[in-house]
Order: C-alpha cells, then structure tokens, then sequence
C-alpha cells in the first residue's frame, strides 16, 4: 500500500515527535510512504530524517511530481537494516 503524508504547512518538530508512532500504526512490511515537503527548511527536514532514522524507518530524498519528498520503504522489523546515518537535507531538496 502507499501511504502519502502531504506536509505543507505541518509543524515538522511536532510530525517529528509523532511519525514514529504514525507509522507504527498504519505502516506494514511492504508498504511505501511517501513525506511531500514543499516548502521545509533544511534543518527541520533533517531532524525528520534522523528521527525517523532512530525509529527504524530510513527515508531517502526524493522527487514525486517535482516536490521533495521523503520515501520509505517499510520492511519487516527482522530484516529492517538502519544505514550508516541520514542523508543530509538541503534548501534545494533532494
């Protein structure tokens, strides 16, 4: 299934604290989800990133109908393998 999170607007320090758990509910191995950013600054973008990192669910920049997105593959827990860090985020995007 995909999951689409349109987060224009959204205050991404509160999404931060509840994605993890967001995901947790809805997510399941197999999915994708998809974080449309248009319009974050970077450092917010970041610590979106790496918390979402921290909570088992590695995300990578993309680009979906020219707007930065995050997308993550949702794996089973036995087999979810957390890279080496985050990718960075830039004014740009991915």
């Amino acid at each position: 299934m995909l999951w689409v999170y349109d987060l224009t607007g959204v205050d991404l320090e509160w999404w931060s604290a509840a994605a993890p758990a967001e995901l947790a509910a809805t997510a399941t191995p197999g999915d994708q989800v998809l974080m449309l950013l248009e319009g974050m600054g970077p450092a917010a973008c970041q610590r979106l990133m790496e918390r979402l990192h921290q909570a088992g669910y590695p995300a990578r920049w993309d680009t979906v109908e020219q707007r930065p997105a995050l997308v993550i593959d949702v794996v089973p827990a036995r087999a979810t393998a957390r890279p080496a860090g985050p990718a960075q985020c830039s004014e740009a995007g991915p």
